[in-house]
């Protein structure tokens, strides 16, 4: 949907979405009761944490297709992907220590199916670029690789490459926003 044109949504865009939250909500609920009945889950907290996860997703992603909303499907794969870290910790011997990069790679994954869906990608290579080069920086220290380089631990070498990362990204904002100023300064004498 372009940006400078916002249209109102019909009653039966409105009556969908809100029957659809409802339902997603209710679902969720009648979940966790049969969870909290049962009791005899080893992750019960993990369990719970997910599906409030997966409930927020669907309510997004159900408004981002009824409204055709470019920002409720980005925010709902934020959701989504604290949801598949939970259901990974859940269902694999893998844990929080080595999935943590897939918090800060949200942003990036987000950004990235959004600019597929809505065939428009460009506005969030800034992002993705960002959260992307320190996602896998950080994958680089959870999985061991980066201790192979440094022998120890592999922060003394994701730490400083994460610092410059992040450094040349605020650099190139900074020469993009001198840019865009001058152009309009000029464009105005």
């Amino acid at each position: 949907m372009d940006n400078q044109e916002i249209k109102e949504l019909s009653r039966r865009q409105k009556f969908a979405s809100r029957i659809g939250v409802i339902c997603f909500i209710i679902l969720g609920g009648a979940f966790l009761l049969l969870v909290g009945l049962v009791d005899a889950m080893p992750h019960i907290r993990v369990v719970i944490a997910a599906t409030i996860l997966l409930v927020f997703a669907s309510i997004f992603l159900l408004c981002a297709i009824v409204q055709k909303n470019s920002i409720s499907f980005w925010i709902a794969v934020m959701f989504l992907v604290p949801f598949v870290v939970e259901i990974l910790v859940i269902n694999t011997a893998a844990t929080y220590g080595l999935l943590y990069p897939l918090y800060i790679t949200s942003v990036f994954i987000a950004c990235l199916f959004t600019g597929i869906i809505w065939r428009n990608i460009s506005p969030h290579l800034f992002m993705m670029v960002l959260f992307g080069g320190l996602g896998l920086l950080f994958f680089l220290q959870s999985t061991g690789v980066a201790s192979y380089i440094d022998g120890r631990n592999g922060w003394a070498f994701v730490a400083p490459l994460a610092a410059a990362h992040f450094v040349a990204c605020v650099i190139f904002v900074i020469i993009k926003l001198s840019k865009k100023g001058s152009k309009t300064k000029s464009s105005n004498e």
